[in-house]
């Protein structure tokens, strides 16, 4: 496996990580959080997932 590879696969690793905190400690926050963003327009969505993938290019810029 080259070194891309095993970056990748941590980042990866790393993300599932960060992402399951949240339920893990806080499953009623996560919940009623969940149920907030299911009932938005798909339009704030979108919105929203534009702003996080730029955040995260600009982010993956900088380093």
């Amino acid at each position: 496996m080259s070194y891309m590879d095993s970056n990748l696969w941590f980042c990866f690793a790393l993300l599932l990580i960060i992402e399951g905190l949240m339920p893990l400690l806080f499953p009623t926050r996560w919940k009623v959080l969940v149920g907030y963003v299911a009932r938005l327009p798909a339009e704030k969505i979108r919105t929203l997932g534009f702003i996080l993938v730029g955040l995260g290019l600009i982010s993956l810029m900088l380093l």
